[in-house]
């Protein structure tokens, strides 16, 4: 162990009280007059004698400190704690320059530090709570299946691209329409949504798929009130279903868009308008919705789509003319997916749903409708819709737009007295709402008069084009004076409808219809 050289405080004291002592003493004795004058002393020498003397007490005095520290360290050693509890102690060598005991014990409270971090396991366990924010994405996953019922709103092109595959085109021996695919199953077949009048009375149904494909279809039910069949297409695995709308996105003033293969055309037509009107008919149990979409003949059974592809309804017909008679547009109907979606599951089961029982009105006896005017007979055909109006009586085929009125007035007889003679005088004119109006042809007609006397009856026919709304028409007005009444019958109907070999039949019946005419 080095040994630490130092000097008490009381040793110090006491080598110095002793050199100034020595030096007092000696200069006292120079200037005591009672001294006998001697010889000079040596100062230094006496001094340097005094030095060593102190040094040696000095040393002496070291020497027992020493002594003393050994001791007492090692009584502290044959008393210390085992090894490893010292083990903590710095080393010797850390201590500076002071030798106090203090030395031994200030490094002791740094083995507190060592037991510091013991506490620091608890913030160990703080990552515990953070697991409770792991269940925080829960309720974020429910909000992100929120906008998955919101509807999408696409643009025109990209419905008509995502849709147009899904409405197809229907065509029976009697005329043409539209329809749209509501489902598929696994064998690849499909069911296809259309209106009942669009296959009512035919014995041959054909599907076209993308324009180019034809599918004999299968009839599995119709719902002659609500205007509703399901037709089966079997089999393709491309074809895609339309599902139907949400009831609460039918909404007054919402988008929507009318597609299907009007007047005869084979490629898909679309037209755009809104919601104008929500309804429901009591005539026909049904809900239904107008729109401003244009509606033409062959629109019927195609799909009527808000702007996130979904069917809110399938359009059914479309209003021309009102009560008056004055030509009137944006008046389309369709039957709503809300009454679809309630009755197509009966009808997927080969239903038929039974309409009730019309009450016969009272003006037809036999089929043939007596006008409460002047009594004129007619026979409507088999299946159209009539109105019965103040004038007469107006019939028309909803699937291909054929129409037949029949009007009656009276006319001074005085001055025309045949059809012949009262079309000298007067001539037909564009309606209002016309476009492109062209009287083509006029000729002398004949009708006999009822109660088969055999009379006839000379008329008067045009033959004459307009359009309205955009839509081509061929029509003929027919002129019969007969005393002071005049009786004027009108036929009507698209171009294309009027040259489509498909609609030989309903012509057929147009014609048949109007010559079975007969005034009274």
């Amino acid at each position: 162990m080095p040994r630490f050289i130092s000097f008490s405080p009381s040793s110090l004291l006491l080598s110095v009280l002793l050199l100034v002592t020595a030096l007092v003493g000696c200069t006292s004795g120079a200037l005591s007059p009672t001294v006998v004058p001697q010889a000079t002393p040596d100062i230094d020498a006496t001094v340097a004698v005094s030095i060593e003397r102190t040094t040696t007490a000095a040393t002496a005095l070291e020497s027992t400190i020493e002594a003393a520290i050994i001791a007492t360290h090692t009584a502290e050693q044959e008393s210390a704690p085992p090894a490893e509890e010292i083990s903590v102690l710095p080393s010797p060598t850390t201590v500076e320059p002071a030798p106090s005991p203090t030395a031994v014990t200030v490094p002791t409270p740094t083995a507190i530090p060592t037991a510091v971090p013991t506490p620091t396991a608890s913030p160990t366990a703080v990552p515990t709570p953070t697991a409770v924010p792991t269940t925080v994405p829960t309720p974020t996953t429910v909000l992100s299946a929120t906008p998955i019922p919101t509807p999408r709103v696409l643009s025109l092109p990209e419905l008509i691209d995502e849709v147009r595959d899904s409405v197809v085109q229907v065509i029976t021996n009697k005329g043409l329409g539209s329809g749209v695919i509501v489902s598929t199953d696994s064998a690849g077949a499909a069911t296809v949504l259309t209106n009942h009048h669009v296959i009512e009375g035919a014995s041959t149904i054909d599907v076209v798929y993308e324009e180019n494909s034809t599918f004999v279809a299968e009839l599995l039910g119709t719902d002659s009130t609500r205007d509703i069949a399901l037709l089966r297409i079997c089999c393709n695995p491309s074809f895609e279903a339309l599902e139907y709308s949400n009831q609460g996105d039918v909404k007054l003033g919402e988008s929507v868009v009318a597609l299907g293969f009007p007047l005869g055309v084979n490629s898909l037509r679309v037209s755009q308008g809104i919601i104008s009107g929500l309804q429901f008919s009591s005539l026909n149990d049904r809900q239904e919705i107008q729109t401003d979409a244009a509606i033409n003949q062959g629109n019927s059974g195609g799909p009527l789509l808000l702007m996130n592809g979904t069917i809110a309804g399938i359009n059914t017909y479309g209003i021309r003319e009102s009560d008056s008679g004055a030509a009137v547009e944006g008046f389309g109907f369709a039957v709503s997916s809300e009454t679809i979606a309630s009755i197509a599951p009966l009808l997927v089961i080969h239903t038929q749903v039974a309409a009730p029982t019309p009450t016969p009105h009272p003006s037809i006896i036999n089929g043939v409708f007596t006008t409460t005017t002047f009594g004129s007979h007619i026979t409507p055909p088999e299946g159209w819709d009539f109105e019965v109006k103040d004038d007469g009586i107006l019939m028309w085929d909803r699937l291909a737009g054929l129409s037949l009125r029949v009007t009656e007035s009276v006319v001074d007889s005085i001055y025309w007295n045949s059809g012949t003679v009262y079309s000298e005088s007067w001539t037909i004119v564009a309606a209002e709402g016309w476009t492109d109006f062209v009287i083509e042809k006029e000729e002398t007609i004949y009708r006999t008069r009822w109660g088969g006397s055999g009379d006839l009856l000379e008329g008067h026919q045009f033959t004459f084009k307009f359009k309205s709304d955009g839509v081509a028409y061929d029509a003929f007005t027919q002129w019969f004076i007969l005393g002071a009444r005049k009786f004027q019958i009108d036929l009507q109907t698209p171009t294309t409808i009027w040259q489509l070999p498909e609609y030989a039949e309903i012509r057929r019946e147009l014609q048949l219809a109007s010559d079975s005419f007969q005034p009274q």
